[in-house]
């Protein structure tokens, strides 16, 4: 059973205070991560604003990750 972005966005702030209290991670594996992996950055993109759109403002954050050199190397 899937957890949608409204009811996810729905649990990032307390509903006392309206502070946030749950991170919502976009990394490597997530829809938008797999779109990255094409090079082609419309999909991406288009994907990362339905997240900003959906969740509340500092409930999201991205992890970017290189694949592109060997580990322990800039």
């Amino acid at each position: 059973m899937a957890v949608t972005r409204a009811e996810l966005a729905s649990r990032t702030l307390d509903p006392k205070t309206l502070k946030p209290v749950l991170t919502i991670l976009i990394g490597p594996d997530s829809d938008v991560g797999r779109a990255m992996s094409g090079r082609r950055y419309l999909r991406p993109r288009t994907l990362f604003k339905s997240w900003l759109d959906a969740m509340p403002p500092r409930t999201l954050v991205a992890e970017v990750v290189s694949q592109l050199t060997a580990p322990e190397r800039p």
